[in-house]
């Protein structure tokens, strides 16, 4: 079985959630391949009653049909033989039932949901784990006022049950759920921003899968991969971490050959104007005013200009510092990231870094990201 390397304050806040003699709403949220789907199914275990999952652009009809399969799902684990030796069914509508259909609408599916939980015994908390947020609640969907009305008319008064629901997309999740102003204002009682592994978690996981570099190398596979677990599972033990970063980052098949493209795609609509503002950041080091963010990106100035930023910034993609004595409007903007692969944005094609021999493993070249004395290293592998 996986096992759940450091993440102790994010554990030590969901073990609150099981603790209190309240219901918890608790949201989640971080970049893509950090682990916040890892972390809430190995942290609650089989405390999970129910788990839907968001589908990138599914229509409303695909969503609830995955909602109707998932708690069919949910049901059968919860089966259990009476005393009789007969199987003991919840509601009518649950398995077993051929008239079983998905929902027409998400505030259907909700009273679905409720009288499913109200069905399981009260002696210990339940979780239910809505993953993907942002793609279950696209628009016109009808699924925050669904979700709303489900918190707030019922399940904000069910001490037994803790819901939590989860985002890649951390600027949506900030705007619409947590600083919301309707109705699910001020109602998450919790909330969780997962980072990429640390240095130190970083080797505490790699240890955990038998891969022992030493400290060196283990800081060039981390300026890299950027502490991301999802990419830190590619690496192979016996190998170094160039021949690793050379097969991940470089090879025809390798994971993070093609991550750039299809990472800021599932995370943002219109995605092509943060890809634009990630390639003209990537050029410089010391970082670009948002002025000249927007020249280069070829933008226009406006809110929509401001939102963009603020999503790459809430993703952990971008770093936003305001220079001693300056305002605001004098930030700057440069790449979380500090260290180039074939994955990196700021070069027009794919070039390999220069490699030295031995232990030294892969540098970058003069005058990139990533050489001696630069910036921290990464928190994302863009």
């Amino acid at each position: 079985m996986p096992k759940l390397t450091g993440r102790e304050a994010e554990r030590a806040i969901l073990q609150k959630t099981l603790d209190s003699g309240e219901a918890e709403l608790v949201a989640i949220y971080g970049r893509r391949r950090v682990g916040k789907t890892f972390l809430v199914r190995e942290f609650f275990g089989d405390r999970l009653c129910f788990e839907l999952t968001g589908v990138h652009d599914a229509p409303v009809r695909g969503q609830l049909e995955n909602f109707a399969a998932a708690l069919g799902r949910a049901v059968e684990s919860r089966v259990r033989p009476t005393r009789a030796g007969r199987v003991g069914h919840g509601p009518s509508w649950m398995a077993g039932d051929p008239r079983w259909a998905p929902p027409p609408s998400w505030a259907a599916a909700f009273e679905q949901l409720r009288s499913f939980l109200e069905s399981l015994p009260r002696t210990r908390k339940h979780v239910v784990f809505l993953d993907e947020l942002p793609w279950l609640a696209s628009p016109r969907s009808g699924f925050l006022p669904a979700l709303e009305h489900f918190w707030n008319h019922w399940a904000s008064t069910q001490p037994h049950l803790v819901v939590v629901i989860c985002g890649s997309a951390s600027a949506w999740m900030i705007r619409r759920v947590i600083h919301q102003h309707g109705g699910l204002h001020n109602r998450v009682t919790r909330r969780i921003r997962l980072e990429p592994f640390s240095l130190a978690e970083t080797l505490s996981y790699l240890s955990s899968r038998r891969v022992d570099l030493g400290i060196r190398q283990t800081l060039e596979l981390y300026m890299v991969m950027g502490g991301v677990p999802h990419y830190l599972k590619e690496i192979e033990p016996g190998r170094s971490a160039a021949q690793n970063i050379d097969s991940i980052c470089f090879s025809k098949d390798g994971l993070l050959r093609d991550e750039f493209g299809h990472l800021y795609a599932s995370l943002f609509e219109h995605s092509e104007r943060h890809v634009r503002a990630i390639r003209a950041m990537a050029e410089r080091r010391r970082g670009l005013r948002r002025d000249e963010i927007l020249k280069a990106a070829r933008m226009c100035t406006g809110g929509c200009a401001s939102d963009l930023l603020d999503e790459l910034v809430e993703s952990g993609f971008v770093l936003r510092t305001v220079p001693f004595g300056r305002s605001r409007k004098d930030a700057l903007y440069r790449l979380a990231t500090s260290t180039r692969s074939s994955t990196w944005p700021g070069s027009r094609t794919a070039a390999a870094p220069a490699r030295t021999s031995g232990s030294r493993g892969i540098r970058a070249r003069p005058g990139e990201p990533g050489e001696p004395g630069a910036a921290t290293p990464s928190r994302a592998c863009a």
